[in-house]
């Protein structure tokens, strides 16, 4: 990491809220601070049409990846993401259904037949 602080200025939670529902589309973002806040470690929960059909690597790298200006330096506002939770939505919008698992075993679920 760098050894360059940070020119962040305000609340954390709200800022790694925005920067995810703005870098993730469609994202729905809920961060808290973890015992107590103060000491820059955050749980985040994060639920996005964009991490259907992803492992839960890529969707956290996705996460990652929108975050990592808040991670970077040694007096950066975030030190830690002690918890981090993806996943995709069932329902994204009105009429629109979107699954989680891939069309195949859906298929599979409903009818009990392999497609």
């Amino acid at each position: 990491m760098s050894s360059t602080p940070t020119d962040f200025q305000g609340c954390i939670s709200d800022a790694l809220r925005a920067a995810i529902e703005q870098r993730i589309p469609h994202s729905r973002a809920a961060v808290a601070t973890v015992n107590g806040g103060g000491n820059g470690h955050f749980s985040i929960d994060v639920t996005s049409p964009a991490f259907a059909g992803l492992s839960m690597l890529e969707s956290q790298w996705l996460v990652y990846v929108a975050i990592g200006h808040l991670l970077q330096g040694s007096a950066s506002p975030v030190r830690a993401v002690d918890s981090l939770q993806t996943r995709a939505p069932a329902r994204v919008g009105p009429g629109f259904t979107r699954h989680a698992c891939p069309p195949a075993i859906e298929a599979q679920q409903t009818t009990g037949r392999r497609t």
